[in-house]
């Protein structure tokens, strides 16, 4: 099978160059070379001083649909990349893990990803089947009579397939970014390391941090097992 570049027509996916068309039975000079090359190897006169000659007869076509013959990815940039993310502390969400020393919150975290985007150049091509015979004659010298031996003869029925690019086409993909909405958990407040000492607020908290505040949510009884709690 033989593949011929006939146009490279870039183009963007909502637009569609022309499509290039053949005549019916307009063979091109390369699918005639390619059943002149048949002919002749299937003849091979064992005497290299023969004088017959051979070409394609009775030769039909048939052209198949359009498709897509080759896809290449020009650029691409990759989907589910964290673009930016977000934690809004829950009011009244206040409470406490265990035996930990801290007291910690309920967030909603809000994280938007890329979407992805790609950029690909589709290559579409269609298929023409020639369907022929080789005849094989000679011309006698000094009469001019020409003979066809039934014998040399090939019947109709060989075929050559030729394959031709009708367009490319340029498709551009831009996926929008993605947001996901999660629940979050986190530290509202620090108690210190060593005593005496005050407690911290994190991550966004405005409310008041107390050991009061601490006593007064779940978790396990007094005393914590941890010197890192400030004086009530």
């Amino acid at each position: 099978m033989k593949t011929k570049f006939l146009m490279a027509t870039t183009l963007v996916i909502s637009s569609v160059s022309p499509v290039l068309t053949t005549p019916a039975f307009a063979v091109t000079p390369e699918g005639q070379a390619e059943m002149q090359a048949f002919c002749e190897a299937a003849l091979n006169p064992n005497d290299p001083n023969s004088d017959f000659q051979t070409e394609p007869t009775g030769v039909t076509e048939a052209t198949g649909a359009e498709f897509l013959s080759d896809s290449q990815v020009l650029s691409s940039t990759p989907g589910g990349v964290l673009l930016s993310q977000t934690s809004v502390y829950n009011n009244g969400s206040e409470h406490r893990h265990g035996g930990s020393p801290n007291i910690f919150g309920a967030f909603t975290v809000t994280s938007v990803y890329t979407g992805g985007s790609s950029e690909t150049l589709n290559t579409y091509s269609q298929t023409t089947t020639y369907t022929f015979g080789c005849r094989v004659w000679k011309v006698v010298e000094g009469n001019g009579n020409v003979i066809e031996p039934n014998g040399l003869q090939i019947p109709y029925g060989v075929t050559v397939d030729e394959t031709l690019v009708t367009r490319t086409e340029t498709v551009t993909v831009n996926n929008p970014n993605t947001t996901q909405v999660t629940a979050g958990d986190g530290v509202i407040c620090n108690s210190p390391t060593k005593n005496p000492g005050t407690w911290r607020n994190q991550n966004g908290y405005g409310g008041a941090c107390s050991t009061a505040l601490f006593s007064s949510l779940a978790g396990i009884p007094e005393p914590i097992p941890s010197n890192s709690l400030p004086p009530a």
